[in-house]
C-alpha cells in the first residue's frame, strides 16, 4: 500500500499526511506512526505526473475533492491519535484505523473514554 501526499504535522512518533489522489486533488488526511512507514519517495514518474495535475487542478481551483477541509491544522506536540480520535468523537466522523496485523475497523465515534 502506498500513499501520495504532503507532510502537514510531524511529532516525535508520528505524522499527519496531507494526502493527494490520483487525480491531483486533495483526499484527506493519513494519521500514521513512523516506525510503519517503510519508505518515502521522493522523486518518480509517477510524482512528477501528479504535482502537474495538482498545478492544473489549483489554476482551475478545483484542487480540493467536494466536502473536503484541506485546511486542518493540528498541533504537533500533543498526541495526535488522541487529537483525531477525539474530534472524530466530537463531530461523530467515520474512522478508519488500519490495526498492526493489517486488519481493518471502520467506525463511528460516538464518545470517547481516555486512560492512562
Amino acid at each position: 500500500m502506498f500513499f501520495v501526499g504532503r507532510v502537514n504535522t510531524l511529532s516525535a512518533d508520528s505524522v499527519i499526511i496531507d494526502l493527494v489522489d490520483m487525480t491531483g486533488q486533495f483526499g484527506g488526511y493519513w494519521l500514521v506512526k513512523l516506525p510503519a512507514i517503510a519508505q518515502v519517495i521522493t522523486q518518480s514518474d509517477y510524482l512528477n505526473v501528479i504535482d502537474t495535475y495538482i498545478a492544473i487542478d489549483q489554476r482551475l481551483g478545483v484542487g480540493v475533492q467536494p466536502g473536503l477541509n484541506d485546511e486542518r491544522l493540528f498541533d504537533a506536540t500533543t498526541d495526535l491519535f488522541q487529537t483525531v480520535l477525539s474530534q472524530a468523537a466530537a463531530f461523530h466522523h467515520v474512522i478508519r484505523l488500519q490495526l498492526t496485523d493489517d486488519q481493518s475497523v471502520v467506525a463511528i465515534s460516538v464518545s470517547m473514554v481516555t486512560t492512562k
